[in-house]
Protein backbone atom coordinates (compact mmCIF):
# COMPACT_ATOMS: atom_id res chain seq x y z
CA UNK A 1 0.00 0.00 0.00
CA UNK A 2 2.69 2.23 0.73
CA UNK A 3 4.17 2.10 -2.88
CA UNK A 4 0.88 2.49 -4.34
CA UNK A 5 0.53 5.86 -2.57
CA UNK A 6 4.10 6.82 -3.16
CA UNK A 7 3.61 6.02 -6.56
CA UNK A 8 -0.28 8.49 -6.34
CA UNK A 9 2.18 11.40 -5.01
CA UNK A 10 4.35 10.87 -7.82
CA UNK A 11 1.70 10.94 -10.27
CA UNK A 12 0.29 14.62 -8.78
CA UNK A 13 3.48 15.88 -8.61
CA UNK A 14 4.63 15.08 -12.21
CA UNK A 15 4.32 17.43 -14.75
CA UNK A 16 5.43 15.66 -17.59
CA UNK A 17 2.65 13.72 -19.66
CA UNK A 18 4.71 10.36 -20.80
CA UNK A 19 5.74 9.95 -17.17
CA UNK A 20 2.25 10.20 -15.82
CA UNK A 21 1.32 8.00 -18.63
CA UNK A 22 4.28 5.27 -17.13
CA UNK A 23 3.13 5.91 -13.97
CA UNK A 24 -0.58 4.91 -14.63
CA UNK A 25 0.70 1.74 -16.10
CA UNK A 26 2.39 0.85 -13.17
CA UNK A 27 -0.84 1.13 -11.23
CA UNK A 28 -2.72 -0.63 -13.72
CA UNK A 29 -0.63 -3.43 -14.49
CA UNK A 30 1.79 -4.38 -11.30
CA UNK A 31 -0.75 -3.44 -8.77
CA UNK A 32 -3.90 -4.53 -10.30
CA UNK A 33 -5.88 -1.54 -9.58
CA UNK A 34 -9.12 -0.57 -11.78
CA UNK A 35 -9.80 2.70 -13.76
CA UNK A 36 -12.36 3.64 -11.25
CA UNK A 37 -10.65 3.05 -7.79
CA UNK A 38 -7.13 5.47 -9.36
CA UNK A 39 -9.12 7.86 -10.50
CA UNK A 40 -10.92 7.98 -7.17
CA UNK A 41 -7.65 8.66 -5.45
CA UNK A 42 -5.90 11.09 -7.82
CA UNK A 43 -9.61 12.92 -8.44
CA UNK A 44 -9.33 12.56 -12.25
CA UNK A 45 -12.34 11.12 -14.18
CA UNK A 46 -11.78 7.55 -15.86
CA UNK A 47 -12.26 9.03 -19.28
CA UNK A 48 -8.86 11.12 -18.92
CA UNK A 49 -6.77 9.00 -16.86
CA UNK A 50 -7.54 6.60 -20.33
CA UNK A 51 -6.58 9.53 -21.96
CA UNK A 52 -3.33 9.76 -20.36
CA UNK A 53 -2.48 6.12 -21.04
CA UNK A 54 -2.82 6.03 -24.49
CA UNK A 55 -0.21 8.22 -24.75
CA UNK A 56 1.74 5.04 -24.00
CA UNK A 57 0.70 3.30 -27.69
CA UNK A 58 2.18 6.43 -29.27
CA UNK A 59 5.40 5.69 -31.26
CA UNK A 60 8.74 7.40 -30.44
CA UNK A 61 8.53 9.60 -33.99
CA UNK A 62 5.12 11.76 -32.53
CA UNK A 63 6.80 11.25 -29.07
CA UNK A 64 10.24 12.94 -29.97
CA UNK A 65 7.69 15.56 -32.03
CA UNK A 66 6.27 16.82 -28.83
CA UNK A 67 9.16 17.31 -27.09
CA UNK A 68 10.99 18.71 -29.37
CA UNK A 69 7.82 21.67 -29.74
CA UNK A 70 6.65 20.95 -33.10
CA UNK A 71 3.12 19.02 -31.90
CA UNK A 72 0.94 19.94 -28.80
CA UNK A 73 -0.12 17.69 -26.21
CA UNK A 74 -4.07 18.27 -26.95
CA UNK A 75 -2.58 16.87 -30.42
CA UNK A 76 -1.13 13.84 -28.98
CA UNK A 77 -4.16 12.82 -27.12
CA UNK A 78 -6.18 12.81 -30.32
CA UNK A 79 -3.76 10.72 -32.63
CA UNK A 80 -3.55 8.69 -29.63
CA UNK A 81 -7.08 7.45 -30.55
CA UNK A 82 -6.35 6.10 -33.78
CA UNK A 83 -5.43 2.18 -33.33
CA UNK A 84 -2.94 1.97 -35.87
CA UNK A 85 0.70 2.92 -35.88
CA UNK A 86 0.74 3.56 -39.67
CA UNK A 87 -2.43 5.99 -39.59
CA UNK A 88 -0.97 7.50 -35.90
CA UNK A 89 2.21 8.48 -38.22
CA UNK A 90 0.39 9.37 -41.22
CA UNK A 91 -2.24 11.87 -39.05
CA UNK A 92 1.03 13.38 -37.28
CA UNK A 93 3.00 14.12 -40.58
CA UNK A 94 -0.37 15.59 -41.87
CA UNK A 95 -0.41 17.80 -38.89
CA UNK A 96 3.18 18.88 -39.26
CA UNK A 97 2.83 19.39 -42.81
CA UNK A 98 -0.49 21.50 -42.96
CA UNK A 99 -0.25 23.17 -39.39
CA UNK A 100 -3.71 21.75 -38.42
CA UNK A 101 -5.32 22.76 -35.14
CA UNK A 102 -6.33 20.24 -32.81
CA UNK A 103 -10.10 20.86 -34.27
CA UNK A 104 -8.97 20.03 -38.16
CA UNK A 105 -6.85 17.01 -36.16
CA UNK A 106 -9.89 15.67 -34.29
CA UNK A 107 -12.00 15.98 -37.82
CA UNK A 108 -9.18 13.60 -39.48
CA UNK A 109 -8.74 10.91 -36.64
CA UNK A 110 -12.65 10.82 -36.29
CA UNK A 111 -12.71 10.34 -40.18
CA UNK A 112 -9.95 7.36 -40.03
CA UNK A 113 -11.52 5.74 -37.39
CA UNK A 114 -15.44 6.12 -38.30
CA UNK A 115 -15.21 6.84 -42.33
CA UNK A 116 -17.63 9.51 -41.87
CA UNK A 117 -16.28 13.45 -42.73
CA UNK A 118 -17.48 16.17 -40.08
CA UNK A 119 -18.84 18.57 -42.45
CA UNK A 120 -21.70 21.05 -42.47
CA UNK A 121 -23.62 22.39 -39.56
CA UNK A 122 -25.95 21.50 -36.07
CA UNK A 123 -29.52 21.65 -36.42
CA UNK A 124 -31.09 24.94 -35.01
CA UNK A 125 -32.72 24.66 -31.58
CA UNK A 126 -35.90 26.79 -33.32
CA UNK A 127 -35.48 23.79 -35.78
CA UNK A 128 -34.98 20.53 -33.73
CA UNK A 129 -38.18 21.92 -31.45
CA UNK A 130 -40.54 22.22 -34.65
CA UNK A 131 -39.69 18.76 -35.24
CA UNK A 132 -40.28 17.41 -31.77
CA UNK A 133 -43.47 19.33 -32.01
CA UNK A 134 -44.43 17.97 -35.16
CA UNK A 135 -43.58 14.47 -33.93
CA UNK A 136 -45.75 14.91 -30.96
CA UNK A 137 -48.58 15.77 -32.46
CA UNK A 138 -48.57 12.47 -34.19
CA UNK A 139 -47.05 10.28 -31.34
CA UNK A 140 -47.24 11.53 -28.18
CA UNK A 141 -44.38 10.37 -27.17
CA UNK A 142 -40.96 11.37 -25.65
CA UNK A 143 -38.91 12.52 -28.45
CA UNK A 144 -35.27 13.86 -28.59
CA UNK A 145 -33.04 14.62 -31.57
CA UNK A 146 -29.54 14.15 -30.68
CA UNK A 147 -26.54 15.33 -33.13
CA UNK A 148 -22.91 14.58 -32.79
CA UNK A 149 -20.04 15.19 -35.76
CA UNK A 150 -20.38 11.91 -37.26
CA UNK A 151 -23.58 11.05 -36.50
CA UNK A 152 -27.55 12.17 -35.73
CA UNK A 153 -30.14 10.04 -34.11
CA UNK A 154 -34.16 10.86 -33.29
CA UNK A 155 -35.32 9.32 -30.13
CA UNK A 156 -38.86 8.43 -29.79
CA UNK A 157 -40.27 6.60 -26.82
CA UNK A 158 -43.88 5.77 -26.61
CA UNK A 159 -45.64 4.23 -23.61
CA UNK A 160 -48.45 2.51 -23.81
CA UNK A 161 -50.03 -0.97 -24.46
CA UNK A 162 -48.42 -2.87 -27.37
CA UNK A 163 -51.51 -2.19 -29.11
CA UNK A 164 -51.71 1.73 -28.68
CA UNK A 165 -47.29 1.65 -29.22
CA UNK A 166 -48.05 -0.37 -32.51
CA UNK A 167 -50.86 2.21 -33.34
CA UNK A 168 -48.54 4.96 -32.93
CA UNK A 169 -45.64 4.07 -34.95
CA UNK A 170 -48.31 3.17 -38.09
CA UNK A 171 -49.75 6.82 -37.74
CA UNK A 172 -46.07 7.98 -37.89
CA UNK A 173 -45.75 5.53 -41.06
CA UNK A 174 -48.93 6.83 -42.65
CA UNK A 175 -47.94 10.22 -42.30
CA UNK A 176 -44.66 9.59 -43.80
CA UNK A 177 -45.69 7.90 -46.61
CA UNK A 178 -47.77 10.77 -47.44
CA UNK A 179 -45.86 13.47 -47.01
Amino acid sequence: MQEINKLYDEFNNEKDHFKKSNLLHKLTKEHDLKLAEISKNINLSPSYISHIMRLKKLPDLIIDGYYSNQISITHLYIISRLLEVKDMIQIYENVLTNNLTTLETDDLVRQKLYGVKSEGTYLLDEDKNTIIEKLNNILAGKIKIVQTRVKSKIIIELKGSLKETSDKIKKLMDFLNNS
